[in-house]
Order: C-alpha cells, then sequence, then structure tokens
C-alpha cells in the first residue's frame, strides 16, 4: 500500500466516459507484474498468480445503491427516491463521482494509493459502507467483492443507447481514508485473527 496512484486515475475515469456499441462492463482492479495484461480474474485465480509473481491492486472503489426493488417501482415514486438519494450524496464530507443505473447509482473513488484485495474487502469497503449508512445511503454489501464487474454508464443495453445523468466529468475524487474509520476496522480484523489462532490451537 505504498505506490501513489494520483497518475493512474486517469485511466478508469476515460473507461467511465467513454461510449460503447456494447453492454461494457469494468474491473476495480488492476493486474500487476511484469508482462502482466488486462484480463478478468476469479477469486481461486489469486494464489497461483502471486506464486508467477503478479499481483492485483484495487485502483477504483464502487458502490451500488440499489433503489426500491431495484428499481422496478412506480416513476413518481422512483424520481422522489433519486431526489431524496441525491441529497445525502450531497450530505457527504467529501466529494464523489456518481452516475445513475437503471435501478439505483453508482458512487466512485479512485485509491490514493494501491490496496490490496483483501484491504479493500475487509477494511475500505466495509468503512466505507458504514459511514455512507450514516448519511441514509444503503450500499450494496455484495459490492466488497474485489472480482465484481461494474456496467459503465454510457452504453448499448437491449439494443438502446444509454445517457444516465452523471458527474463523472467533474473527475473521480479520491478515496479520503482519513475520514472514514479504518482503524476500528483494522483493530476488530487483528482480533479476528487471534481468536481464529486461539480456536485452533484449543482444537489441536
Amino acid at each position: 500500500m505504498s505506490r501513489p496512484r494520483e497518475s493512474w486515475s486517469a485511466e478508469p475515469l476515460r473507461a467511465l466516459l467513454a461510449r460503447y456499441d456494447t453492454d461494457a462492463h469494468c474491473s476495480q482492479y488492476e493486474l500487476t507484474g511484469e508482462g502482466a495484461k488486462p484480463r478478468r480474474l476469479r477469486k481461486a485465480s489469486l494464489p497461483k498468480l502471486r506464486e508467477r509473481g503478479f499481483d492485483v491492486e484495487m485502483g477504483v472503489l464502487l458502490i451500488d445503491v440499489d433503489g426500491p426493488d431495484h428499481g422496478k417501482i412506480d416513476p413518481a415514486a422512483l424520481a422522489e427516491w433519486r431526489a431524496e438519494q441525491l441529497r445525502a450524496v450531497e450530505s457527504l464530507p467529501f466529494p464523489v463521482a456518481r452516475y445513475d443505473t437503471r435501478g439505483g447509482y453508482r458512487l466512485v473513488w479512485t485509491y490514493p494509493v494501491a490496496v490490496t484485495t483483501e484491504d479493500h474487502e475487509t477494511l475500505y469497503y466495509p468503512a466505507l459502507v458504514e459511514l455512507l449508512a450514516a448519511h441514509g445511503i444503503e450500499a450494496d454489501p455484495a459490492c466488497k467483492d474485489w472480482t465484481r464487474l461494474f456496467r459503465v454508464p454510457f452504453v448499448r443495453r437491449d439494443g438502446e443507447d444509454e445517457d444516465p445523468p452523471h458527474t463523472l466529468n467533474g473527475g473521480l475524487p479520491v478515496l479520503p481514508v482519513a475520514q472514514i474509520d479504518i482503524e476500528r476496522f483494522q483493530r476488530e480484523r487483528e482480533a479476528a485473527r487471534v481468536e481464529r489462532k486461539a480456536s485452533r490451537r484449543s482444537l489441536a
């Protein structure tokens, strides 16, 4: 977690702003190492990749927020929910990029440093989700999975070009790590690790 990623943030922004004639998706991760090429990864492949000198770093953090019944409600009710959620997003104490989806919306940040897949899933994501909940934003907890793919905004879906409302032209803000309670989650993770170790010893 030491390599600055400021220069890397331009790449995902270009990908999110591009227009596609397919139903394109993006990942949050980057395969690193000599000769690494972009590819879709599975969790089961990570140990073997690391044995071969590769690794996976998280560069972007995306949060899905689904509307009631995944947006399959009366259009007026969905519009009211979107307006309420917009106010909630604007109440956050730090900037965020946003784009609407058919059933809700998506929030996007870049990481300030290279983050491991483990830290993404057990520290940063849950800490951010907790903070969002305090502002009335219910994030999809399943999105912590680092292998998850996310539909980009400007795709061709079901034969139609999508052009959702968004704030991406302002760039992708850096996740303000100092404003989310990472240290508490670190303590809890370490306590759980110690407890598991003690439990294994007691069974031995």
